[in-house]
């Protein structure tokens, strides 16, 4: 907060910087400030912006944060057709089954979307958190360990 008041959100991740004022000069005065500092800056007021996976909407009674669009990223580079479910888990999520173990290339696959699903519910679908916590865990990927992945897949759908 400015000493006079105004409200400043300010967040910054690695190299991208979102900040948020109801007020457009102390946007201004931060940009300068900033602009000072780096040459590089692409510098955005618009109502509607997109920052890491997440598209931030600006209304009058605030901001709306939605990140359909990296859910259907993420359901793409699954490649598979999911079928749609009203859970992202089923009572079985922790039971652990022997079946086959999965290829390199569908081991890498069922990995780099598990992150992306852990990053999703830690940004803004905690409903789905347990279950991908869980799937996390799995080192030596199995079959039965992709029909979950899929469940929170087709629960997301």
């Amino acid at each position: 907060m400015t000493q006079d008041g105004r409200h400043i959100v300010l967040i910054v991740y690695v190299d991208d910087i979102l900040l948020m004022s109801g007020d457009r000069e102390t946007r201004l005065w931060i940009r300068d400030i900033l602009e000072k500092e780096y040459q590089k800056l692409i510098f955005d007021e618009a109502k509607k912006l997109t920052y890491l996976g997440m598209v931030l909407n600006c209304n009058d009674h605030g901001y709306e944060i939605s990140m359909r669009s990296y859910i259907e990223d993420i359901l793409e580079m699954y490649g598979k057709d999911i079928k749609e479910c009203v859970t992202p888990a089923k009572t079985n999520l922790f039971t652990i089954n022997q079946s086959p173990l999965l290829n390199k290339q569908d081991k890498e696959l069922f990995h780099s979307i598990v992150t992306k699903l852990l990053y999703l519910g830690k940004r803004g679908r905690p409903d789905i958190l347990l279950a991908v916590q869980f799937l996390c865990t799995r080192v030596k990927v199995t079959s039965k360990d992709c029909r979950k992945l899929e469940r929170v897949l087709g629960f997301l759908n």
